[in-house]
């Protein structure tokens, strides 16, 4: 479990979402934000061996992954406590720093941090 970055649970559709006129609109929006992020990214990793935030090697993740002390102090939570394990605590800072790119946002902020770490844990 430990090298599977999300867990998500997607409840089925209703046939009148899946037909809905607004969904090619809302699949291009998303898209553009994708391609987007992945811009950042590859700008971000221009000099490196990485192409992806998934890729960065865990000396890099102080460097491209910095967090505020509220965040922090979250994460020191969910290791202490068991919930997350030292690869846990690196898969979370890239996937929370992807949701940051997606937002365009330069600092992953607590928002992210919390997001991906709602991707990463399972309450029993």
């Amino acid at each position: 479990m430990d090298r599977i970055d999300l867990f998500i649970e997607v409840p089925p559709l209703k046939y009148e979402k899946l037909t809905a006129k607004d969904i090619d609109y809302l699949s291009e929006k998303i898209r553009q934000k994708v391609e987007k992020a992945r811009q950042i990214q590859s700008e971000r990793f221009k000099n490196q061996r990485a192409l992806t935030n998934a890729e960065i090697p865990i000396q890099k993740i102080k460097e491209h992954c910095q967090i505020d002390s509220k965040s922090q102090d979250l994460l020191r939570k969910y290791v202490n406590s068991g919930k997350l394990s030292a690869r846990g605590y690196h898969r979370v800072l890239k996937v929370a720093r992807t949701i940051a790119d997606l937002e365009a946002s330069e600092q992953i902020l607590f928002d992210h941090l919390a997001e991906a770490l709602m991707y990463r844990i399972k309450e029993n």
